[in-house]
């Protein structure tokens, strides 16, 4: 695949009918764009992810310092 990405590809060709070359070259490009669309695609998935848990924590955050507002009424009103 590097050899293909670097365009190397003139040992391909030694071995074959251009039709295979062609048919060859065709496949590794599309190869190469699923690669290319799974790399695009796992950084859109792992910044999901991650505001997905930095949502968690603020959410925890939140839910502590209203315990606390909570327990500091409570106090107060003793």
């Amino acid at each position: 695949m590097s050899k293909f990405v670097r365009g190397e590809s003139a040992s391909l060709r030694k071995s074959g009918t251009p039709e295979e070359d062609e048919e060859c070259e065709q496949l590794l490009g599309d190869i190469q764009a699923r690669m290319d669309d799974f790399k695009t695609h796992d950084a859109v998935r792992k910044d999901a992810a991650k505001r997905k848990q930095e949502g968690i924590e603020n959410a925890g955050a939140l839910l502590r310092k209203m315990a606390m507002a909570e327990l500091d009424r409570g106090s107060n009103n003793e």
